[in-house]
């Protein structure tokens, strides 16, 4: 992959526990739960790194219960990939998980080693949250599993999904919702089902997390082409605009940026919000931008050992697209964040240096 140079106006942050202790306390967590074992890649992944970044206005406590939640999220993920040839024992798997996340504690759940995983890691964060958090994340895990299983239809189907379709299951698929329900209650304050359903904050969080599943599917893509090749946002924007296979990747960098330049504006309405958990939302979630870039550069997940080590540089402007040009794209899924943007307000960036990170 050579040197990669990426736009990034948001200056990373840390959590003061730090990203090695949070990442040994996950990965600690998920050996003795079975779900991997302590000399696999997986235990290599970095999570700690990524939750430590994205989360660093948590307590300590929560920024290590979501880790560990992450890592199994992460190791299920993967293991569900082995039942992608067997629809009928994948969707019972599924349901037994939803099952293991939405019953009592004292409800008996399936003798499997991902279902206790789930119980396990809700019953953590259980602890460090107050009632509506709790019933937050089990409501936007639900719709993370309907994700889950969305993927693996499409695996089924020799047809790309467009755009509007693979945006649909992306949302879900990639616990979009879990992290924007999660970011209030890990910092304490209310940021319920309400404020995250307005208009102006749902546009602001698609922005912002999208974006970091577009650059997610742009360095996953040579992990997961054995079993999903046309599932990603290259291979949509491929069908759908017409492109040739070498054209794809630059259109998703080009859609990346296009969409962070667009965060930063909604971000600003949010900023003049009279609510200050809104206020704080709008500061806190774009933290989830440097954390992706910067897991993505140094995980065991993503990095193939057969690669030199990587080298990413951050940069304060757009490489590829004009910043005052406020044209929603023509794909109507996500062009109806354009509307809830300042108008002509230019995406100048935040102050920050440009950094480096060697894998």
């Amino acid at each position: 992959m050579g040197e990669i140079k990426v736009f990034c106006p948001v200056a990373l942050k840390m959590h003061p526990a730090g990203a090695e202790p949070v990442d040994a306390f996950g990965v600690e967590w998920a050996v003795r739960h079975d779900l991997f074992t302590g000399d696999s890649a997986a235990a290599r992944m970095n999570v700690g790194l990524a939750i430590a970044a994205a989360m660093p206005f948590t307590s300590e406590e929560f920024v290590k219960a979501f880790t560990a939640y992450c890592y199994w999220t992460f190791a299920w993920d993967d293991h569900l990939d082995t039942l992608a040839d067997d629809p009928a024992a994948l969707a019972a798997h599924i349901a037994e998980v939803a099952f293991a996340l939405n019953a009592s504690t004292e409800a008996p759940i399936a003798e499997d080693r991902w279902v206790r995983g789930a119980r396990a890691s809700r019953d953590l964060l259980s602890r460090c949250m107050s009632p509506a958090g709790r019933a937050a994340f089990v409501e936007t895990n639900n719709y993370w599993i309907t994700g889950e299983l969305w993927k693996r239809v499409m695996q089924h189907r020799q047809a790309r999904p467009g755009v509007g379709e693979f945006i649909r299951m992306r949302k879900a698929k990639m616990g979009m919702t879990v992290l924007a329900a999660m970011t209030g209650p890990g910092g304490g304050y209310p940021m319920g089902s309400r404020q995250l359903s307005e208009p102006p904050v749902q546009a602001f969080s698609e922005a912002v997390l999208l974006a970091c599943s577009f650059f997610n599917d742009m360095v996953s893509a040579l992990k997961e082409a054995p079993v999903q090749k046309h599932i990603n946002i290259m291979a949509a924007l491929g069908r759908d605009d017409g492109l040739p296979d070498d054209r794809t990747n630059a259109a998703a960098y080009e859609l990346y940026e296009r969409t962070v330049c667009l965060a930063l504006r909604l971000q600003r309405r949010l900023l003049a919000d009279p609510r200050p958990e809104v206020v704080r939302y709008a500061a806190e979630l774009p933290q989830w931008i440097p954390a992706t870039l910067h897991f993505t550069a140094t995980s065991a997940r993503y990095h193939l050992p057969d690669l030199p080590g990587d080298i990413l540089e951050l940069s304060d402007t757009p490489l590829v697209w004009d910043s005052d040009d406020h044209t929603p794209p023509p794909h109507p899924q996500i062009a109806w964040w354009w509307d809830h943007a300042l108008p002509h307000v230019a995406s100048a960036p935040h102050p920050r240096t440009t950094a480096s990170v060697r894998s």
